[in-house]
């Protein structure tokens, strides 16, 4: 269950409360890249697949879960800013 809720953290209140199933593109992948870096880096979801092939959404999503709650009204600072975060960089060799 924690990797389902680490995909996805607000599967109980969206999702199961409801009676709804969660949909194929927002599962868990049940890759374990989110165990494998839980020492080393933030907290969340690591499989970019499921963010699109996108590591700006990516690591968007991850840095959303790991700051401190927002008051009403304020905007998630990825969605508003201009500059995107760079993308992985691809392997040497």
């Amino acid at each position: 269950m924690a990797r389902a809720l680490i995909a996805n953290p607000e599967l109980i209140s969206t999702y199961l409360n409801n009676g709804k199933d969660v949909p194929e593109e927002e599962r868990c992948t049940r890759c374990n890249r989110c165990v494998g870096r839980t020492t080393t880096s933030p907290l969340g979801c690591y499989d970019v697949s499921r963010f699109g092939g996108s590591y700006s959404d990516m690591f968007c999503e991850i840095m959303r879960w790991n700051q401190a709650d927002r008051a009403a009204g304020e905007e998630n600072e990825c969605a508003s800013d201009s500059s995107p975060m760079p993308e992985r960089p691809s392997a040497i060799g």
